[in-house]
């Protein structure tokens, strides 16, 4: 483990050290497959988002007491 974090430091300086696990590519680096997955996830965490809104409205409305 030390001999690859000594190979990285040598081949990239301190940047080389940084974890990239888990982060997503750059979108330029995306195939078109990616960049649609990659959309889909977006709109998929908004529309979860709007959803939980509108509950959240529904659920204001019925403790104010209906349609004021």
């Amino acid at each position: 483990m030390i001999y690859s974090w000594i190979r990285k430091y040598e081949e990239n300086g301190v940047d080389g050290l940084n974890d990239r696990r888990g982060k997503s590519k750059p979108e330029d680096m995306l195939t078109e497959a990616g960049k649609l997955r990659k959309e889909n996830k977006i709109l998929q965490a908004k529309l979860k988002e709007m959803e939980m809104e509108n509950k959240l409205l529904k659920k204001l409305r019925e403790l104010r007491g209906g349609d004021h």
